[in-house]
C-alpha cells in the first residue's frame, strides 16, 4: 500500500482529519510563538500578578505577572521538541538493536535482548526519572532520559518483525545472489518492517510528551525560566484553589496534543492494517 493510499484511508475518518487539523494548529502556533505571543515568555509585570483571563491576557497571568498564553506557546515549542527528538532517538537506536538481534541471532541476540528486558523490567516513568535524576536537569538530559525509556519497545517490535521477514523468499534470493548482510538489511529487512514501527512512533510521541511533562513537573526537566508545560503545572500547584486557570490551560495544552497524536496513531494503524483493506 502506497503513501497516497494510506492518506486516502486516513482521510475517510472525520475524527482523524479533525485530529490532524488540531495538531497542525498546535504545531503552527508553537513554531510562530515569537510572532504570535503578545509578550516575551520571561517578561514580569508585577502590577498584574495573578490576573484572571482578560483581553489583555487571554489566559491570565501567573504569580510573577508573566503572561500564561505567551508561556504556553513558547513552552509548547520545548515540549514538542523533546517529544519528537527524544522519540526519534529511541526509535532509531531501538530499531537498530532489534534488527541486529533478530537478523544475526545467536549470542548477539541473547545479549541485546537480555539488556532490553532489564530496561523493560523497570516501569518507563521510573526509568526516565532515574535517568533524569542521574544526569541532572536540562533540555539535552531530558531528551536523553525519554529516549532511553522509549528504546525497549522499538527494540522488541523490530526484532519480532525481523524474525518474521528474514526467512522470506526474497531475502533468501538476495542472499543466494551474494548480497551482503548490510545490503539485505538496508534493502529488504528495514523497508518491510517500517509499517509497525511508524505506528509505534506515532503513538509513542504522545507518551514521550507526557513523560517530558512529568519530568518537568518533578523539577527534573527544563530549567527555569525557560517555559515547559510540565514545569508550568508544577509552578501553579500552590494556586490551584483560587486561580484554577493557571493549571487549566497548560493541562489542556498537554491533553489536546496527546489526544490528537493518539487518534492519529490509531488512524494510521487502521490504514496500514491489511485486515481492514
Amino acid at each position: 500500500m502506497g503513501t497516497r493510499d494510506v492518506l486516502l484511508r486516513m482521510g475517510k475518518s472525520p475524527l482523524v482529519v479533525v485530529s490532524l487539523c488540531v495538531f497542525l494548529l498546535i504545531c503552527g502556533l508553537t513554531l510562530l510563538a515569537d510572532i504570535i505571543a503578545p509578550y516575551p515568555y520571561d517578561y514580569q509585570d508585577h502590577t498584574n500578578v495573578l490576573q484572571p483571563p482578560s483581553w489583555q491576557h487571554p489566559m491570565g497571568t501567573d504569580h510573577l505577572g508573566r503572561d500564561i498564553f505567551s508561556r504556553i506557546l513558547h513552552g509548547g515549542r520545548v515540549s514538542l521538541k523533546v517529544g519528537f527528538v527524544s522519540l526519534a532517538g529511541g526509535a532509531i537506536a531501538g530499531t537498530l538493536l532489534g534488527v541486529v538481534a533478530g537478523y544475526f541471532g545467536g549470542w548477539l541476540d541473547l545479549v541485546i535482548m537480555r539488556c532490553v528486558e532489564v530496561l523493560m523490567a523497570i516501569p518507563r516513568t521510573v526509568l526516565a526519572i532515574a535517568m533524569a535524576a542521574t544526569l541532572g536537569p536540562g533540555l539535552t538530559n531530558t531528551m536523553l532520559a525519554v529516549a532511553i525509556s522509549s528504546l525497549p519497545a522499538f527494540a522488541r517490535l523490530a526484532r519480532a518483525s525481523t524474525l518474521s521477514v528474514k526467512n522470506e523468499g526474497y531475502v533468501e534470493a538476495a542472499r543466494a545472489l551474494g548480497a551482503t548482510n548490510m545490503g539485505i538489511i538496508n534493502r529488504h529487512i528495514l523497508p518491510n518492517i517500517m509499517a509497525p514501527l511508524i505506528v509505534q512512533a506515532t503513538l509513542g510521541v504522545g507518551t514521550a510528551i507526557t513523560l517530558a511533562a512529568a519530568l518537568g513537573f518533578l523539577g527534573l526537566g527544563i530549567e527555569p525560566p525557560t517555559p515547559e508545560w510540565g514545569s508550568m503545572l508544577a509552578a501553579a500547584r500552590g494556586f490551584m484553589r483560587d486561580h484554577a486557570y493557571m493549571v487549566l490551560f497548560p493541562g489542556l495544552a498537554i491533553m489536546l496534543t496527546v489526544i490528537t497524536l493518539n487518534l492519529l496513531g490509531d488512524g494510521l494503524r487502521d490504514a496500514l492494517d491489511p485486515k481492514l483493506r
